[in-house]
């Protein structure tokens, strides 16, 4: 089992890896609720270990698919930081750069 998503990039991103994951905790609900109905089913001991392993094996991808919705969530996040830091950063080097040319002297002086 595969769950896939598509995210659409900027503000839009972090709403489309909270839906993918609201998705994905739903599924595993599910796959929950299946694996507590199995215990209780009445069926041939090894078709019912089967069914068992198949459904915890199915959980576990659904776990590993939402740590890796989060741990892209993170990296987003963390790669807008750094982008706003050197915007700001680029911004008061053209500030401090403007202060310190000679026209800035000029008007502060004359």
């Amino acid at each position: 089992m595969q769950v896939s998503f598509r995210s659409t990039g900027g503000a839009n991103q972090g709403a489309s890896s909270a839906a993918a994951i609201a998705r994905l905790e739903k599924q595993m609900r599910e796959l929950t609720e299946q694996l507590k109905a199995v215990v209780w089913e009445d069926m041939d001991p090894k078709l019912k270990e089967q069914r068992i392993q198949m459904l915890q094996g199915m959980i576990q991808m659904v776990q590993q698919q939402i740590m890796a919705v989060q741990r892209a969530e993170e990296l987003r996040q963390m790669q807008e930081q750094q982008a706003r830091a050197a915007e700001q950063q680029k911004a008061t080097r053209a500030e401090s750069s403007r202060q310190s040319g000679l026209g800035y002297r000029v008007d502060v002086y004359a």
